[in-house]
């Protein structure tokens, strides 16, 4: 998802976690020969079409946040999780259990506590 930090200009559809993460998606780690052997993620399980069908809408998406990346201290790409424990306390998050998010804009300074944020952007929904 790309996220503007001033909002969207056009209004989002909320989409609750329920909707995103509702349905099994496992996945598992195999090696690529083509790239050096490098491995990389796959999945026997589908995304259901309702979902894909929110790919390139715009979208609003409230969870917890862990930053990725910061430029001059300011959080310009983070995971948003469903719930806090996947985000840092509990067992590591499914697959669609969290979104990827990258500012367009400038960023906003790191959160201090676990408090929820709402993203607002483009959803990419793919593999």
């Amino acid at each position: 998802m790309s996220c503007d930090r001033n909002g969207p200009e056009e209004k989002p559809q909320h989409v609750a976690w329920e909707a995103l993460s509702g349905f099994k998606y496992d996945t598992y780690e195999v090696l690529n020969d083509v790239d050096g052997g490098r491995p990389f993620t796959r999945s026997d399980d589908v995304i259901p079409p309702d979902v894909k069908a929110l790919d390139r809408r715009k979208v609003a998406v409230t969870g917890f946040i862990m930053p990725l990346r910061l430029k001059k201290g300011l959080v310009t790409e983070f995971l948003l999780f469903k719930d806090q424990a996947a985000c840092c306390f509990g067992p590591a998050a499914k697959m669609n259990h969290y979104i990827r998010v990258r500012m367009k804009t400038e960023g906003f300074p790191p959160p201090g506590t676990l408090v929820t944020y709402t993203a607002y952007g483009l959803l990419r929904v793919g593999e």
